[in-house]
């Protein structure tokens, strides 16, 4: 069974993205905010991280950065309403492989995390990068 990372400070949000995920036979872990789902990765071995941007204590952009320093080869996906080329592009450098504007579709996170353990998902060149047209932007 595959463990995931929610990271995100709305408990709704997060109870919501748990609910869907588990019903995929996914093993959730949650964390409100940075700071704590370090904590949780220095006592869990997950197999991907959903993160929020906007969050207190350490948002969605410092834990990316750290973790792409710490744990490499952890997929990270965001799922935020911080939905601009600004957000896009900062997190496509701290190697995140997935970014879906809030409210995305369970089933919508589900196949990319599907695909990224299989693989099979594809890089899209930043020039492609269009920040008013997407669902998801796949990195």
């Amino acid at each position: 069974m595959k463990k995931i990372l929610l990271i995100d400070d709305d408990v709704f949000v997060r109870g919501l993205l748990a609910e869907g995920l588990v019903h995929y036979n996914l093993q959730i872990v949650e964390a409100n905010n940075g700071k704590e789902a370090l904590c949780v990765l220095a006592e869990y071995k997950v197999d991907a991280i959903i993160l929020d941007i906007a969050m207190p204590t350490m948002n969605g952009f410092d834990f990316a950065q750290e973790t792409s320093k710490l744990f490499p080869m952890i997929p990270v996906l965001v799922h935020s309403a911080l939905a601009n080329k600004d957000s896009v592009l900062r997190m496509h450098r701290y190697g995140v492989q997935a970014f879906f504007a809030k409210p995305a579709r369970i089933t919508d996170i589900y196949a990319k995390l599907i695909e990224i353990h299989k693989g099979n998902y594809k890089v899209i060149p930043l020039d492609k990068i269009i920040a008013d047209e997407f669902k998801f932007f796949d990195f």
